[in-house]
């Protein structure tokens, strides 16, 4: 997952609601992060009672730097270059929204 944008804070809060999403309605992807459990439960209830939105304050923003490439360009090739060093030899990255250009021009 990648969300690269000029302004961090852009990038990261677009994963954020995708992160929010996939981990209230996939239980087991849920389970397979090191996020306490408890914010899992809340975050889906959150997601449940009052949408994405509601659950995106449930769920802490960090969770992003633990689950995507998201943020500046630099940013995304940092976490990216981090997951290469951790033995992973082919990224396979999903763009969300628009920034599938801005993915395919600065990351490698």
């Amino acid at each position: 997952l990648t969300c690269p944008d000029p302004e961090s804070i852009v990038g990261k809060k677009r994963a954020h609601e995708f992160i929010c999403l996939y981990l209230s309605l996939f239980q087991t992807i849920a389970r397979e992060t090191d996020i306490d459990k408890d914010i899992i439960e809340q975050t889906r209830t959150a997601f449940t009672e009052g949408g994405i939105k509601v659950a995106t304050e449930v769920m802490p923003l960090e969770v992003v730097d633990l689950l995507a490439a998201a943020g500046t360009p630099a940013e995304c090739q940092k976490r990216i270059d981090e997951y290469r060093a951790s033995g992973v030899d082919l990224p396979i990255l999903i763009a969300l929204g628009d920034s599938i250009d801005l993915a395919i021009n600065s990351l490698r």
